[in-house]
């Protein structure tokens, strides 16, 4: 039975990542009917007009995928929902509304719900560094990828038109903080990036780029370790063949404009420090009190309502999701789909009167990516690397790029690249630069401009 007879039942959904896009897919798989015809309402609020598919991010930052092509309009994957782009400012639980404020306006709006399913994301830890926010680069800010993508390319454009070798090293050389998936996958392929450049910079030809890896551990993929150490140890293999410098063992101690200071007093000079330490919860005003663990995370049960709430849901970067053996599940792509899939599907067995069903997924596997035919992947325990493991982990993740459209735009990014090669202009943008300018500024439009053709 419907849960109101005298008006639609009203879904809410803040964000549109990974949890939001496939809750929605599962909501009109199951209860499409009763939203065409009204039954249901869906909102979703988010502040951008696309979903951004952080898979290939370590591909697009090194100018193999066209920046655009990784962003999915959602008006073609969340065709069925009432679009808001804006920013959900304050949650009233007890009165069940959702303030919002549009992107670039004043205007704000007050959004009425009986199921809110919360999926907000995360976003860069960066202030636990002093100087990272103000001269480091981070992949998860709005507009992230994009500048960081044409601040490497304008520093090579500077090295190949100046003479001053101090400053030239600086602009060669590429400091990543963090030893995990995203900070090997980003170290590996901006060492193939700046080969495969050779030929286009005179500087190059006369000074090798530098990539230094910091992490604090005395090993990298900590992920991976112990049970699959083989695909570990082959990630590090890779990066040293590339001739990358591992700093392990230490953390990033200050950022400066011209240079990192690391934790053991030692100085890199640099002009680009990039930021892949770990990712901390958004918590909006007004849910405060909801059961958090410490770390902010919403706690959840094993339906995925937040605990205590059975009109509240969470998922993805955003909640504590237990994996049906007991343990956290790790806080990635995979892991914030199949949680929208249960989301959305029991969020609509919830308005259909049935019993929402427990999260029981128990995993498929991981993968990295560390250049053009080096990946290390593990299928249901089982350790791949080379080519192989290369092509497992670009079907799967062609596989969940939510628009066919923008799938197809990718694969042939990837088709061209033998004939054509990589992209090498910067593009325009009509917002802030640096990491600070954009928080500061007033208009929350992100760099990332999307060049999609609509058909």
């Amino acid at each position: 039975m419907n849960e109101q007879k005298d008006r639609p039942t009203r879904i809410v959904i803040v964000g549109a990542g990974y949890t939001g896009i496939w809750a929605h897919r599962f909501i009109m798989r199951r209860i499409g009917r009763q939203i065409k015809r009204g039954e249901v309402t869906l909102t979703v609020i988010a502040p951008k007009t696309y979903h951004s598919f952080h898979g290939f991010t370590a591909e697009t930052i090194c100018s193999v995928l066209a920046v655009s092509n990784r962003q999915s309009p959602l008006r073609f994957v969340m065709r069925h929902a009432r679009l808001l782009r804006a920013h959900a400012e304050h949650i009233n639980v007890d009165r069940r509304l959702v303030t919002i404020q549009y992107v670039g306006e004043q205007r704000q709006e007050h959004i009425p719900y009986d199921h809110l399913l919360i999926a907000n994301g995360s976003y860069d830890v960066m202030e636990t560094v002093p100087g990272m926010t103000a001269h480091g680069w981070s992949l998860k800010e709005p507009g992230g990828v994009l500048s960081t993508r044409n601040h490497i390319i304008n520093a090579l454009e500077r090295a190949d038109s100046i003479k001053d070798e101090s400053e030239i090293e600086r602009l060669l050389t590429v400091v990543v903080g963090g030893g995990g998936y995203s900070g090997v996958e980003l170290a590996g392929n901006l060492a193939e990036m700046y080969r495969a450049y050779r030929k286009h910079y005179d500087v190059l030809k006369r000074h090798s780029a530098k990539i230094v890896l910091v992490h604090s551990g005395d090993k990298l993929m900590p992920q991976l370790r112990p049970r699959f150490e083989r695909l570990a140890n082959y990630c590090t293999r890779q990066l040293e063949k590339y001739g990358v410098e591992l700093r392990l063992g230490v953390r990033l101690e200050e950022v400066r404009e011209d240079g990192v200071i690391l934790s053991d007093g030692s100085v890199i000079p640099t002009r680009t420090v990039i930021s892949t330490i770990g990712q901390r919860t958004a918590i909006m005003p007004g849910t405060e009190l909801l059961p958090r663990t410490e770390s902010g995370l919403l706690v959840t049960d094993e339906v995925l309502h937040i605990q205590g709430h059975e009109h509240l849901w969470a998922g993805g970067d955003a909640a504590r999701v237990m994996h049906i053996k007991g343990y956290q599940v790790p806080a990635n792509a995979l892991w914030a789909i199949m949680g929208g899939v249960r989301l959305g599907d029991n969020i609509a067995r919830s308005i259909q009167g049935k019993a929402p069903k427990r999260f029981s997924y128990r995993g498929l596997g991981q993968s990295a990516s560390l250049g053009f035919g080096k990946g290390a992947s593990e299928l249901y325990g089982v350790q791949l690397t080379g080519w192989i493991a290369w092509f497992a982990r670009f079907f799967f993740f062609m596989y969940f790029v939510p628009s066919r459209k923008q799938a197809v735009r990718l694969l042939n990014d990837f088709l061209l690249i033998p004939f054509i090669g990589r992209y090498i202009t910067p593009l325009e943008s009509v917002e802030p630069q640096t990491l600070t300018e954009k928080r500061s500024h007033e208009a929350t439009a992100t760099m990332e401009i999307p060049q999609v053709v609509v058909e």
